[in-house]
């Protein structure tokens, strides 16, 4: 069975499908997607739109859409854990709560555990290092929406050279031209030798 996108009522009967960025999503009524649209800023409605949206809300032509986004999310992090099992190559990410507190909705997400030869990261700077696990794909993130206890386990990704590393986890977001940018990140204290 599928639940609506915008309100999650499970939907029995009828249907509609509607474009939210580049996904589509199911909905319960032309209502909820509707609300849907305007919410993430997909559908900028004129006055006559509004009067008029009861009419003709499957007729979208007019209408003008744009992703809603600008640039890179922000997202805050809090209460990050990683652990690293040599026993069987296994890298465990945990965060208690991962939060949208952009004006829109996120694109895909991921986790990556990366250890840095250079240090802690800042916002903007090109790490070097080694990509030590990344999780699976999760789904956009809506605005002012939360995933709390997030849990993934990775195998390693790849094979750091023995050396000292500084532990950072970044927080990626898949941009509309596909690319995995840093929306958050976490320095975790100490470093990790690895031999």
């Amino acid at each position: 069975m599928q639940s609506c996108y915008y309100c999650g009522k499970l939907i029995l009967g009828r249907k509609c499908m509607g474009q939210i960025g580049n996904n589509m999503h199911t909905f319960c009524s032309e209502k909820c997607r509707s609300s849907a649209w305007v919410k993430a800023g997909e559908k900028r409605f004129s006055t006559s739109d509004s009067q008029n949206d009861s009419d003709n809300s499957g007729d979208q032509s007019g209408s003008s859409f744009s992703s809603g986004r600008s640039g890179v999310s922000t997202l805050a992090v809090s209460g990050a854990e990683y652990e690293y099992s040599a026993k069987t190559d296994g890298v465990t990410i945990q965060i208690a709560k991962l939060e949208n507190k952009s004006s829109w909705q996120t694109g895909k997400l991921r986790l990556e555990l990366f250890l840095s030869k250079s240090g802690g990261y800042v916002k903007g700077q090109q790490l070097s290092g080694f990509t030590l696990a990344i999780s699976n794909t999760y789904q956009p993130l809506r605005k002012h929406y939360s995933y709390t206890a997030m849990k993934t386990t990775a195998h390693l990704y790849e094979k750091p050279k023995a050396g000292t590393y500084q532990p950072v986890l970044l927080v990626r977001e898949e941009d509309e031209e596909g690319r995995w940018r840093v929306a958050a990140f976490v320095n975790f204290p100490g470093t990790l030798k690895w031999s």
